[in-house]
């Protein structure tokens, strides 16, 4: 039996490579290695790079992902792009689209019906490092769904489900320099915090979360956390929920992705719906729905949370360059 589940990985694994190949991306955590951007495809090093057509990212942003994947040729569509004319480009150059958080559903729809080749770029579930007064900008790219969608698995969640094992000690060991690095402080208050959002969610399961909450086990006072799912990641949104989440004794959410990033911190967020992991029980749920009760253990350590999330799953850019989390969180700042 054990024997029959050890070839059924192997088989998964090497399927999963494969795919992971095709779609341009280097899922070295199979390969021996967690840190994956230490050492990049053949390809970024060569003329010849696939070539991926973005769409839905801030203009802003276009230079950070460049730097996160140096070996993709990647051209910026405008959001105001004709759709059409959008996928006759894109077939025609041989292109692959990359669809950004910000993409407008008519593109989306349009490059459905195309049959284009699509990966989704998002920003790092733990969308920023930060340590001794520098920042880390984390990217994802993913071949099938998005991380933050909750109608899916994505890849992420598959490791995680079926990749049992597959940490070896020095992986686990990278993981727990940067769980420690990132982990959250004791509060300064005993705070409820309620992470919400003012924006029209595409998905019935995902609603606005409500304000009749009441304080959760501290007996203490309720703040609110207010972001758009659209530019949550920007520099000054972040700033304000570290100080938020600074003063939190407890979390609660429906459908933030923030929730990822206190969970990858060290709290154990409540959340009340179906939320991007949630499937591998690593939230707790209003009493309401009884899902997953605040007693069930989780199926994952944070050690391989924070592997799949932090170290394999995103490419951090700090000053222009990618860096590997492990040794962003042990250089020294220069004087």
């Amino acid at each position: 039996m054990i024997r029959k589940k050890t070839v059924q990985l192997r088989q998964f694994i090497g399927s999963y490579v494969r795919d992971q190949a095709r779609a341009g991306v280097l899922p070295i955590p199979f390969q021996g290695a967690v840190r994956a951007i230490t050492a990049l495809p053949s390809a970024a090093n060569t003329s010849i790079r696939p070539i991926g057509v973005v769409l839905g990212v801030e203009r802003l942003l276009w230079q950070g992902v460049e730097q996160a994947y140096p070996e993709w040729d990647l051209l910026f569509a405008n959001n105001r792009a004709d759709p059409d004319r959008c996928v006759n480009e894109i077939i025609r150059l041989g292109a692959t689209a990359i669809v950004g958080p910000t993409a407008r559903r008519r593109h989306v729809v349009a490059l459905r019906d195309s049959g284009v080749n699509i990966l989704r770029l998002s920003p790092a579930p733990l969308p920023r490092l930060t340590y001794q007064g520098r920042h880390a900008h984390g990217y994802v790219l993913e071949p099938s769904t998005s991380w933050m969608s909750g109608r899916r698995l994505s890849e992420m969640e598959i490791i995680l489900t079926n990749g049992s094992g597959f940490m070896t000690p020095a992986m686990r060991a990278d993981a727990v320099v940067v769980a420690s690095r990132i982990a959250l402080s004791d509060p300064t208050s005993s705070t409820t915090l309620v992470i919400s959002t003012s924006d029209k969610s595409r998905f019935s399961e995902q609603e606005p979360v409500t304000t009749d909450f009441k304080p959760l086990e501290t007996g203490g006072l309720i703040e609110t956390f207010e972001a758009s799912r659209n530019n949550y990641w920007s520099d000054d949104s972040l700033d304000r929920f570290d100080a938020a989440l600074g003063r939190a004794s407890a979390v609660m959410t429906n459908n933030h992705p923030l929730a990822v990033a206190a969970l990858l911190r060290g709290a154990r967020p409540l959340v009340s719906r179906r939320l991007f992991l949630s499937k591998l029980n690593l939230y707790s749920n209003t009493p309401a729905e009884r899902r997953i009760s605040v007693e069930d253990p989780p199926l994952v350590s944070r050690e391989e949370l924070v592997a799949v999330c932090v170290l394999w799953a995103a490419r951090y850019i700090c000053e222009g360059n990618l860096v590997d989390p492990v040794d962003f969180f042990r250089e020294k700042r220069a004087s």
